[in-house]
């Protein structure tokens, strides 16, 4: 099964997907993370950025030995 990460727009977090998640449980198998500062993460020594919220993504998917994935996100 393929895997889908489904990322949250500004001032979300990863808890909005719940439902989705659950339509979507039977054709990928799906994850949801919470950026930097988002959702009870700690807030960052630096500015948000796309190469911020990049580098958690590619994070994650090294601790989660994920090297291909699907996504998803607004």
């Amino acid at each position: 099964m393929n895997d889908l990460l489904l990322l949250h727009g500004a001032l979300g977090t990863k808890f909005q997907f719940n439902e989705l998640k659950n339509v979507l449980n039977d054709h990928f198998k799906v994850h949801s993370i919470n950026f930097s500062g988002h959702g009870g993460e700690p807030i960052p020594g630096e500015p948000f950025s796309m190469e911020l919220f990049a580098c958690d993504v590619l994070k994650w998917m090294d601790a989660n030995r994920i090297d291909k994935i699907n996504i998803f996100g607004h």
